[in-house]
């Protein structure tokens, strides 16, 4: 009798365990024989590893850890990153670092025209995480926002705080512009020197949530009583309508439309919210 054997000592056994069936008749059994072995040869052996890639374990366990959040009513991906990560500690804390070295370069060259920068505030200076984890199920509300801003509770983004106190200390002046309304200035103000931010000036919104006019008013010395006709050197913000005349199209500009950023402008990550919200799926 022919004899088939198979990689798998197990599946040789199984195939010629149709040896039994000579008692049926020599027909018989070379049919099933053959059926048999065609089978256990077009058995498909497990895979020895992990087609999908060297952080499939990782990326399995973050899907099923953000699956037991959400039964557990505990905060997106997006916020708890932005709380709990050291990434976002590293990348706002590089950000105001490579914030710093520009200041004191352009401070050692002794500039003889008053200089400042331009922060916004949300995101960029304070973190309002809290009140994110607040609303969860309930989304944004303005009226709930106020009662948040009037409570001052909001914390000092990583950096923000030595950021704007060296600046000062290197003869420069610090502008926060922000879209938090002329109503909550006050609470604003309070929120912010109790987080240790510096400041010479901050523009709330009026009229209109556009910052063009706010920038220019602070190159043009007429922001603030005491505070001069400044030169800015940089902008610093979370959203790109932080930085003048930019909108989220210029994520289709070539490279070179970029080459402000690191130099002039300097953007921090917010994962939570933003103009980006609006922008085509793909």
């Amino acid at each position: 009798m022919a004899s088939f054997l198979l990689a798998d000592p197990g599946m040789t056994l199984h195939c010629l365990a149709s040896r039994q069936l000579r008692s049926r008749g020599a027909a018989v059994f070379w049919l099933a024989l053959v059926a048999s072995t065609s089978a256990c040869l077009g058995a498909t052996p497990a895979p020895d590893s992990d087609p999908i890639g060297d952080d499939s374990d990782e990326r399995q366990q973050a899907a099923d850890e953000a699956r037991d959040r959400d039964k557990a009513g505990e905060p997106p991906l997006q916020i708890h990153w932005l709380r709990n990560s050291a990434e976002y500690v590293a990348a706002t804390t590089q950000a105001y670092a490579l914030a710093t070295a520009k200041v004191a370069a352009h401070a050692a060259t002794e500039p003889t025209q008053p200089w400042g920068v331009i922060l916004d505030v949300d995101e960029t200076t304070l973190d309002n995480s809290q009140f994110e984890i607040e609303r969860l199920g309930l989304g944004y509300s303005a009226t709930a926002w106020r009662k948040w801003v009037l409570r001052r509770e909001a914390t000092a983004v990583p950096g923000a705080a030595a950021f704007t106190q060296a600046v000062r200390a290197a003869g420069g002046y610090v502008a926060l512009v922000t879209n938090r309304n002329n109503a909550v200035c006050t609470a604003t103000k309070d929120n912010l020197a109790a987080q240790d931010i510096a400041f010479d000036v901050v523009l709330c919104k009026g009229t209109s949530s556009e910052k063009e006019a706010r920038f220019a008013k602070v190159a043009a010395g007429t922001a603030a009583p005491g505070v001069p006709a400044l030169a800015v050197k940089l902008f610093i913000g979370d959203n790109i309508k932080d930085f003048p005349d930019l909108t989220q199209d210029m994520r289709f500009d070539a490279p070179e439309g970029l080459a402000a950023f690191g130099e002039k402008y300097i953007v921090l990550p917010n994962p939570m919210y933003g103009s980006w919200e609006s922008n085509e799926p793909r």
